[in-house]
């Protein structure tokens, strides 16, 4: 959901948690379908909200990360919640792609779990203990809530100062989203493109234009971006990549690649 005010009334604002996207499966099309409803929804003058993951369902880092690809796919995830328009919510542990856990029966804590067991285990698999550490945790001095079982790779200190880890990659969105005002609080645009491919260009007033492309395929793709005169490119996921294929006004993305490229800031250019 998102929020609708009444702007003569409201001195602050509430946000309702959205649910939509923690339902959707990893396809462009189904993610361009829930933010073109919400934009017509909200219109330009309210705010919405998107989050992956919860307390409620299995992370996306399972839904969206297993098998081939998986650290690829999570990372494009990223990429796109924290480039859109609204609030984005981030769920603790998705940062360092923390997985769901398997809980036995004796340590269930969650009661929906524990009266359904064994048909339905309930939701502790995705309420584990935060990583901090590995291979000892040391989440806590006493019995945590739920088993504290590091993984290796999984935790916050192996990947700090790692170039390449999932959490350096959310840092970077982080910090781009927070100094650039075309995404923190600027305009979207959907653009057309393949199927595989979810593109949009953000906007604010005096201010930089940028363009994301999020290949949701395994595979290479090619886009005619022939309206855009691309400056820079500010954010790649293709770790030993850093710049795109260009050719002529074509750009091919690498199978979950996702860009987010600096556009150049003139005024009434054509979009897509």
């Amino acid at each position: 959901m998102g929020v609708r005010l009444n702007p003569e009334k409201a001195k602050g604002a509430h946000l309702a948690f959205n649910f939509e996207m923690l339902r959707a499966p990893f396809d462009a099309s189904t993610f361009r379908q829930i933010i073109a409803k919400w934009i017509d929804l909200l219109g330009p003058d309210n705010w919405p909200n998107y989050t992956l993951s919860n307390h409620d369902v299995k992370r996306h880092t399972f839904r969206y990360g297993t098998g081939p690809g998986g650290h690829q796919r999570t990372r494009l995830a990223a990429c796109m919640l924290l480039t859109l328009r609204g609030t984005p919510f981030l769920y603790y542990g998705e940062e360092i792609g923390m997985p769901e856990q398997r809980v036995a029966r004796d340590e269930i804590q969650d009661p929906v779990g524990k009266y359904y067991w064994p048909l339905y285990p309930g939701r502790d698999g995705c309420r584990r203990p935060m990583m901090w550490h590995y291979p000892d945790n040391h989440f806590t001095s006493g019995t945590s809530w739920l088993p504290d079982e590091p993984i290796d790779g999984h935790s916050v200190s192996q990947q700090t100062d790692a170039p390449d880890s999932l959490l350096s990659w959310y840092r970077k969105l982080i910090w781009l989203r927070k100094r650039t005002p075309a995404l923190h609080s600027g305009d979207l645009h959907l653009l057309d493109s393949e199927d595989d491919v979810l593109a949009y260009e953000r906007s604010a007033p005096h201010g930089c234009r940028l363009l994301v492309l999020l290949n949701f395929s395994a595979n290479r793709r090619t886009l005619d971006c022939h309206r855009h005169i691309i400056e820079a490119c500010l954010l790649n996921s293709v770790h030993g990549s850093p710049e795109p294929e260009y050719e002529h006004d074509r750009i091919t993305l690498s199978g979950y690649q996702s860009l987010v490229l600096q556009l150049k800031c003139e005024h009434g250019m054509a979009r897509t």
